[in-house]
C-alpha cells in the first residue's frame, strides 16, 4: 500500500505535523518527545482555535450532562462547574 502522502524521492527529512488545538498539540507534543522522537521532527501547527462563546446557559444541579469534547468542557464557563465535575472526576 502507497503511503497516504506521496514521498518524494528527494524528501531526505520525516515530519510528524500536530494540527489539534493548542492543548491537545502540546500534550501529544510532549508524548512524542517522552516517546524519544527528536524536537525538530515535530511541527506544531493547530489548524483551528477554541473560542469560548461568553454565554451562561442556566442548567440545573440535577441536570444531565454530556460532553464529547474536552474543549467543550475546558471552555465551559459557569459559576456551579465543579457541582458538575465533582462526581464525573471521581
Amino acid at each position: 500500500m502507497p503511503p497516504a502522502i506521496p514521498l518524494n524521492i528527494n524528501m531526505v527529512k520525516e515530519f510528524i505535523i500536530i494540527t489539534r488545538p493548542v492543548r491537545q498539540a502540546n500534550r501529544f507534543n510532549k508524548q512524542l518527545i517522552d516517546a524519544k522522537i527528536k524536537k525538530s521532527q515535530i511541527i506544531i501547527s493547530p489548524i483551528s482555535k477554541i473560542i469560548n462563546t461568553m454565554t451562561t446557559p442556566e442548567i440545573a444541579t440535577s441536570t444531565i450532562l454530556i460532553f464529547t469534547s474536552e474543549n467543550a468542557l475546558f471552555n465551559w464557563i459557569v459559576i456551579i462547574k465543579k457541582s458538575f465535575l465533582a462526581t464525573a472526576l471521581d
